[in-house]
């Protein structure tokens, strides 16, 4: 009789065993279907992101085109670059070094080389930069910074360092920028470089001369960030 619930105990215990591994095995077999899934469901929201971008930038190629061919058309769009913003030309999408090395592969894939090319794609168009959120996995007011930051570049003087303070200090854009008196705005990008906290801090700010220039530069530049 012992013998017959010894042979019991080990035929359960053999039983549960199995149970454990065929168990382990399937949830392993789940997962790594679930990660395939997953991976797929990914790339294929990828596939189609950058399928809407590639098609938005045909449209803007378009217009560009159509600039050249009838300049009046730029004047109206405000999108032809005065002679106080064709620096920006000169500036490639990694000049804003927030954005990576990846990030900035994963644009000139998608068209966008240039700052200028950056801020017509995206600056204007909310859809389109929540597109590109998706696109880059960055946060949506990531790419806000991003576009406010490539906006006030276009102001002859204002570099990457003191775009990054002035968005820091609020000013998003061109628009904003035209708005403040010289010395509001000295005595805010002082206070915002003594509070910073992430090491942007400029060693040398501009004097009240330079900034009251930046100020007369904005006033004459085209609007071509809608926040």
């Amino acid at each position: 009789m012992s013998e017959l619930i010894r042979e019991i105990l080990v035929c359960l215990l053999v039983a549960f065993l199995l149970g454990v591994f065929f168990g382990w095995v399937f949830r392993a077999i789940k997962a790594k279907y679930d990660e395939e899934a997953l991976t797929n469901q990914h790339d294929q929201r990828i596939s189609d992101l950058s399928k809407r971008l590639k098609s938005r930038r045909a449209e803007r190629h378009a217009l560009l085109t159509s600039f050249k061919t009838d300049p009046s058309m730029a004047t109206e769009t405000g999108s032809e670059l005065s002679e106080h913003e064709a620096h920006i030309e000169e500036y490639y999408i990694d000049a804003i070094e927030d954005i990576g090395s990846e990030r900035c592969k994963i644009l000139r894939e998608n068209g966008v080389s240039m700052l200028n090319e950056f801020l017509i794609q995206y600056g204007n168009s909310k859809r389109s930069r929540q597109e590109l959120a998706g696109l880059l996995a960055a946060d949506y007011q990531q790419i806000n910074q991003w576009i406010s930051i490539a906006d006030l570049m276009r102001v002859q003087g204002v570099g990457y360092q003191y775009a990054q303070l002035l968005e820091a200090a609020g000013i998003r854009s061109i628009t904003e920028l035209s708005q403040y008196r010289s010395n509001e705005l000295l005595t805010k990008m002082k206070q915002q470089n003594k509070d910073s906290q992430n090491n942007t801090v400029i060693v040398k700010l501009p004097d009240q001369s330079q900034i009251k220039s930046w100020i007369e530069i904005a006033k004459s530049l085209s609007t071509m960030v809608s926040l």
